[in-house]
């Protein structure tokens, strides 16, 4: 068990090595879906309150 956790910490060192530069340069496109959810929800509250009233 011992060896086996030893290489499951040096796997997740080498993934967040690699992961690092990754997910900076994914974060701007996070953060513009952020942005764009709330307005997608409150167009689909919009559109339901709409619908229902005659």
């Amino acid at each position: 068990m011992t060896d086996s956790n030893a290489t499951n910490v040096a796997r997740m060192d080498t993934i967040r090595k690699h992961v690092g530069p990754l997910a900076q340069m994914q974060l701007p496109n996070s953060l513009k879906l952020a942005e764009r959810t709330p307005k997608i929800s409150q167009l689909g509250k919009g559109n339901k309150s709409g619908k229902r009233r005659p």
